[in-house]
């Protein structure tokens, strides 16, 4: 999984979070499925704004090696923000968990 971000915004910009998940396909599980991939954005303070919410499928960017996930979101004060993205991969009982970590900074 990549996750793009532009890291710099003015306070008031919605920030864009793109993740490109690749499939996580092995031997076991040749054929998985994304069950879910969520979102946790945390201020500079510490305080999660943002909790392990769903990320929406970009269609339009998707193409036959990622399927792209995108997440719109506002801050509210200025500082260093974090963010983690979590994607669970496979239905056939054999689940994969991998996250990616992001920061951006609002001035």
């Amino acid at each position: 999984m990549s996750i793009e971000v532009v890291t710099n915004y003015l306070l008031g910009s919605t920030v864009w979070v793109l993740a490109y998940v690749a499939d996580m396909a092995t031997a076991l599980d040749p054929d998985p499925d994304v069950t879910s991939i969520t979102i946790t954005i945390t201020n500079p303070s510490g305080t999660a704004k943002v909790t392990t919410q769903a990320m929406s499928k970009n269609t339009s960017l998707t193409d036959a090696n990622y399927d792209v996930y995108e997440y719109f979101y506002t801050p509210d004060s200025v500082g260093d923000w974090t963010g983690v993205v979590w994607v669970t991969d496979g239905t056939g009982g054999t689940a994969r968990v991998s996250s990616g970590e992001f920061d951006f900074k609002v001035r």
